[in-house]
């Protein structure tokens, strides 16, 4: 075949089949206080705190990203950890600032300043949109003290917890739905894991029944048995169960196309993840069909320098837009998911001390959770393949993943496709059904660039971009772009961020 043929393919939807609902959760994000995350990356506080000549703030934080992340719509945020939450204590992050104890963060290996609390995180998600998900230290903490944590965050000042929250300037309780219960906790073995889940669950839930709780998943290595430990011993006393997963190949030069496709099969690789805890959650606990998958932590992570500072390609855009896809597809039992994370430490938005910048994988989250229906749509995919070499083996990539979305009434869809081709277009032939388009406005949106490693780097001109192109009626067929993304949506548009911000 010729570099510059197309290849072909060919993708069925019916709008009007409406399938299993999806959770807006799974576009989630996570923000840890590790490298510059927090310190530097998001908060540049008051009072001389980590003042950064030039940068425009908001109560602390810095401004540009605070209209970064609001653009992305962001469900919800976990924090503080991670491994941090496992010798993070809250009460050390409350009361007047400059009165906070310095720590030393054990994990990390780092001082810990402490000016960043429950009050500071729960007011950035406040800022940009976000339901917060704090997690619970297991490690080193105890189910009294996560109690505490609960009435102090969800309880009237008629309760001690509560009163203390009031001193510290909030009357009205803060109302925290979502609380992860320990972080990583696999060299313990999974019984006495879950048994410290009942534990805490038992003391947390005593304080506010109505909070829903996540508990400590597997990783591929012992994914199978400590989820089935995790859930035939504490299945009732949970409400999520949180798997772990990072992958990602890194783009060398003289190995682009090797390496890219390669790169894509990490995407397979984290949604089987997903899908066989989905398959668990069917067998161990069929009684319970609202509990879910509570994937806090996956991502991309090639670098293992300090602070782990890694910027993000096209080719792993796609990758994340693979996750997504199949994220959507597993559909009611995947409820929450956080890529890990969101600013500079594995940050989808990169920030330097003068500037910041959106990365490929936050214009795809930008994408799906701005303009990606409710539920399932139904649809058929015709893709070429191509045949990836793996130390196992030859595995067999789809060239062409697609992902189709609606809303209940079918006046509001979406559909992604996903071209992995490294160097060919792809001429995609589209049956498109069931949708009421009557005066709703459709787009063509286009995640590119000249390259699948290109970037984005802060104060630079962007080298991957979205390109957004208004359509009359729905196209009978699309030429889809090397390496690109494509949404087509129905009855949404998307809202620019400032250029001023990218």
């Amino acid at each position: 075949m010729k570099e510059k043929e197309a290849v072909q393919a060919r993708i069925q939807v019916d709008f009007s089949a409406v399938g299993e609902p999806i959770s807006r959760n799974i576009y989630g994000h996570f923000a840890e206080h590790l490298g510059s995350c927090i310190y530097g990356g998001m908060w540049v506080g008051e009072e001389g705190e980590l003042a950064q000549a030039g940068l425009k703030t908001l109560r602390g934080w810095r401004l540009e990203v605070i209209e970064l992340v609001r653009a992305l719509s962001p469900p919800l945020i976990r924090w503080p950890g991670g491994c941090f939450s496992e010798y993070y204590h809250w009460e050390d992050g409350i009361g007047p600032r400059q009165e906070r104890p310095m720590r030393m963060d054990w994990f990390w290996k780092k001082p810990e300043p402490n000016w960043v609390g429950t009050h500071e995180f729960i007011d950035f998600c406040r800022l940009v949109g976000a339901e917060p998900l704090l997690v619970a230290n297991v490690r080193t903490g105890s189910p009294e003290e996560a109690a505490a944590w609960v009435e102090y965050c969800n309880c009237p000042m008629e309760r001690p917890q509560g009163r203390r929250r009031a001193q510290n300037g909030h009357p009205e309780p803060f109302g925290m739905k979502y609380w992860g219960i320990g972080n990583e906790t696999w060299e313990v073995p999974a019984e006495e894991s879950a048994k410290r889940q009942i534990e805490f669950a038992k003391a947390m839930k005593e304080v506010d029944p109505s909070i829903r709780v996540v508990a400590v998943g597997g990783y591929p290595p012992n994914l199978a048995e400590w989820n089935r430990v995790m859930l035939r011993v504490a299945g009732e006393h949970l409400d999520y169960i949180a798997p772990h997963h990072y992958d990602g190949v890194a783009i060398r030069p003289g190995e682009e196309e090797t390496l890219h496709y390669a790169n894509q099969l990490s995407a397979e690789r984290i949604v089987e993840t997903a899908r066989r805890t989905a398959e668990q959650l069917d067998e161990l606990l069929p009684q319970r069909p609202e509990t879910g998958i509570g994937f806090d932590e996956w991502g991309i992570w090639t670098e293992h320098n300090q602070g782990i500072q890694q910027n993000f390609n096209l080719s792993d855009g796609l990758v994340v837009a693979g996750v997504l896809n199949g994220f959507q597809r597993i559909g009611r039992r995947m409820q929450i998911a956080c890529w890990a994370q969101l600013v500079n430490c594995l940050g989808m938005i990169q920030a330097d001390a003068r500037a910041a910048c959106a990365t490929p994988v936050y214009e795809v989250f930008r994408l799906y959770s701005n303009l990606c229906g409710s539920n399932l749509a139904e649809n058929a995919v015709e893709p070429p393949n191509v045949e990836v070499r793996e130390k196992s083996g030859t595995v067999s990539l789809p060239l062409l993943d697609a992902s189709a979305t609606t809303s209940p009434d079918s006046d509001q869809a979406a559909l992604v496709m996903i071209n992995r081709s490294y160097k060919q277009e792809m001429e995609v032939t589209l049956e498109l059904t069931g949708l009421r388009q009557k005066d709703r406005p459709i787009s063509l949106y286009l995640l590119e660039g000249p390259s699948v490693s290109a970037l984005n780097e802060p104060g630079k001109p962007p080298g991957v971009w979205v390109r957004e192109e208004n359509l009359s009626a729905l196209p009978e067929a699309l030429t889809l772009p090397a390496h690109s993304l494509s949404l087509l949506a129905v009855g949404r548009r998307l809202s620019p961020v400032s250029p001023a911000l990218i």
